[in-house]
């Protein structure tokens, strides 16, 4: 199906997001929260244990994408998505942090959280959806090896700055 813009509207590919469980709890999570309704610990233990446990597995899962890729060639693109993350997004949230006037732990907060790598969760998710799955396990293990370089570089400028 198509639009008058000729954009390709693939109404398949939007129901199966919708068969994601994450998006009826975030819906379930905020009205709750909205509606002050507390959540009875015989239900929230179990689901505390079930998000400890999807650590696990998201890392697992991970590590065996990254078992069978070749690392030993990557993308010029992975550095422009590597670099955009762990340097462009860190100078982003200063720029917003300094128009914003934030300031103290807040602005540090805020601003050590950009330079954060890529999520476990960018990788399961491609790997769900087949949206370029390698890609994205390269991308979460290249920045999460040069997070140490660029977290503590942030830290140190949050330090100073605000």
């Amino acid at each position: 199906m198509e639009n008058q813009t000729g954009f390709r509207v693939n109404v398949q590919r939007f129901g199966s997001y919708l068969k994601n469980p994450i998006i009826y709890a975030l819906i379930l999570g905020v009205m709750f929260r909205f509606a002050h309704i507390p959540i009875p610990s015989f239900i929230w233990q179990p689901l505390e244990r079930v998000a400890d446990a999807f650590l696990v597995i998201a890392l697992l899962t991970l590590g065996a994408q990254l078992a069978y890729m070749n690392m030993k060639r990557l993308p010029r693109l992975m550095f422009i998505t590597n670099g955009s993350r762990l340097v462009l997004s860190p100078l982003i949230a200063f720029l917003i942090v300094s128009l914003l006037h934030i300031k103290g732990t807040t602005a540090q907060a805020l601003l050590i959280a950009s330079a954060y790598p890529c999520s476990r969760n960018t990788a399961l998710y491609a790997l769900e959806y087949n949206h370029h799955p390698e890609y994205a396990a390269q991308a979460v293990f290249l920045s999460t090896l040069l997070s140490p370089l660029t977290v503590s570089g942030v830290i140190g400028l949050a330090r100073v700055c605000f």
